[in-house]
């Protein structure tokens, strides 16, 4: 029992590859905060990859759309609520549901996941 016990607390420390994704999301928005060059490609980039693994987690296509509403919608940095206007930021999440429909539809004409 100790045993599994052990074996479910590392992994619990473990990231699984949906959160890895996820954090790299969350980066390339801190990226886009601070104007850092070619920010929004890596951010349409790792959104889309973020896609790809909610999918495969078998979130549907409005669970994964809102997940990625929620994402967007939050600062990633302290200077990210001041960088980015909520007009901005609204402008920003509008854009960003546009790549993940595109994407999740495009997974699923591939039959991914």
């Amino acid at each position: 029992m100790n045993e599994g016990t052990s074996q479910t607390d590392v992994q619990s420390h473990e990231r699984s590859p949906t959160q890895a994704a996820r954090s790299r999301v969350v980066a390339a928005l801190a990226h886009l905060e601070h104007g850092q060059r070619d920010a929004m490609e890596e951010l349409r980039t790792e959104l889309c990859l973020y896609v790809g693994h909610l999918r495969r987690d078998g979130l549907s296509r409005e669970a994964a759309l809102s997940n990625i509403r929620s994402l967007i919608a939050q600062p990633a940095t302290p200077e990210g609520a001041i960088a980015l206007t909520s007009v901005v930021r609204d402008a920003l999440a509008e854009l960003t549901l546009q790549w993940c429909e595109a994407e999740y539809a495009r997974l699923a004409s591939d039959g991914e996941g």
